[in-house]
């Protein structure tokens, strides 16, 4: 992963591809990206192409032409750009609902570039923004433990607002931590390592955590990863007894 970001730019840049990655569901740190000029964007897709059975996706941006989806060629040329998707910087969740259609064998039309409009650095800001506001966190004290509700998408975006909740929480040496994750609409792979991380804290001071997790939403992902091995989850808060 490139870690050499110098200015404004290359930081909302960086956020808004962990966010499309954790969209894609995409697993460990698969992707990479460079302020430029031109900015770009790379992330190694799981799955091929129905087109080009035998060759290896990814998913790449730049700042002139926004998201394509291209194949290696297998000689070291560079890679084949298939279809693009329209918008310079499109909310995460319609890049991967674009891949996925993709992946299906849906045919797409290309695109034309989006030349005009704000600057990216504006673009980035305010996919950015919008994407933070899909979080809401509340804590509450019931009984003997502190339950901290969780609302919207927790990914890369919107992680640093829970993990902050959680550890304030933390710091209050409950004698139990409820992390209620019912109203979760979307539990990405940075919000899984936020939990285990918290676990950790946790264990560490004698604070035991469970994650609630009615939903496939966010059990399946839970599971996917094996935290649900880790985690002590559990269907419901009453089951829990908080």
């Amino acid at each position: 992963m490139d870690v050499d970001f110098d200015d404004t730019t290359a930081r909302e840049l960086r956020r808004y591809v962990e966010r499309v990655g954790d969209a894609l569901d995409l697993a460990g740190e698969c992707w990479c990206c460079d302020a430029g000029p031109p900015a770009t964007a790379y992330l190694a897709l799981e799955g091929r192409l129905p087109s080009h059975p035998d060759r290896d996706v990814a998913l790449v941006w730049d700042e002139r032409q926004g998201w394509s989806v291209a194949v290696e060629t297998g000689c070291g040329e560079d890679l084949l750009v298939v279809v693009g998707l329209p918008g310079l910087v499109p909310r995460p969740e319609v890049v991967a609902r674009f891949v996925a259609r993709l992946l299906r064998g849906q045919a797409l039309p290309d695109p034309a570039p989006d030349c005009t409009g704000p600057s990216l650095l504006a673009r980035l800001r305010e996919a950015n923004r919008a994407e933070t506001a899909l979080v809401s966190v509340h804590s509450t004290r019931r009984r003997d433990a502190i339950v901290t509700m969780v609302s919207g998408e927790v990914d890369a975006a919107t992680v640093d607002v829970v993990r902050a909740e959680l550890v304030a929480q933390l710091a209050n040496r409950p004698a139990r931590l409820v992390v209620d994750l019912a109203d979760v609409d979307f539990l990405g792979a940075r919000g899984i390592a936020v939990l285990i991380d918290v676990d950790r804290r946790a264990r560490r001071v004698h604070v035991p955590v469970t994650v609630v997790a009615p939903t496939s939403r966010v059990l399946k992902p839970l599971q996917a990863t094996g935290a649900h091995l880790i985690l002590h989850v559990c269907p419901s808060v009453l089951r829990e007894g908080a």
